[in-house]
């Protein structure tokens, strides 16, 4: 009974350690092997790099050819399984202002674009009304005679000035 008991390790003394990301080299975020960024938590944003969480944030950074990585924040499990989530991008420091900049101009770009599309939907629903309101008018008006009544008994003869 008097056996000594040894105790196993179940980890390295290398994993007690804090992870400390690789920083921004040169203007350009570390990728992982599938060329994008782990972000777990804040603190495994790397030294000189800003998380954008703007949705476009991604494509103006591409548009700049500004080199960043996209931000794996997360899983979301569902039936299919484990889909990777992503938010954002992971872009160095020194490129924040510049693609802010650009984040804020392509916002208005994207609204004028909404606007114009809000506008030119209006005029054709409006064309679409008034071809409609013309093609009965047409209609009463070639075969009032058929139904027993004139062209102003109808309702769509009135208020379309056709006298």
């Amino acid at each position: 009974g008097d056996e000594e008991k040894v105790e196993t390790a179940l980890y390295g003394m290398w994993q007690t350690d804090c992870y400390v990301p690789p920083p921004v080299v040169d203007g350009k975020v570390p990728l992982n092997e599938r060329g994008n960024w782990d972000l777990w938590t804040s603190a495994h944003l790397p030294a000189g790099a800003v998380h954008m969480e703007h949705p476009r944030s991604g494509e103006v950074a591409r548009q700049l050819g500004i080199q960043h990585a996209p931000a794996f924040t997360q899983f979301d499990f569902t039936r299919a399984g484990a889909i990777p989530r992503f938010e954002g991008i992971v872009v160095a420091k020194v490129h924040e202002r510049m693609l802010l900049e650009a984040l804020s101009q392509d916002q208005e770009v994207q609204q004028d674009q909404q606007e114009a599309k809000r506008e030119a939907r209006a005029l054709n629903l409006w064309k679409m009304l008034n071809s409609s309101l013309l093609a009965r008018r047409r209609v009463d008006q070639q075969f009032a005679g058929v139904y027993g009544r004139s062209a102003q008994d109808s309702p769509s003869g009135e208020g379309l000035g056709g006298g």
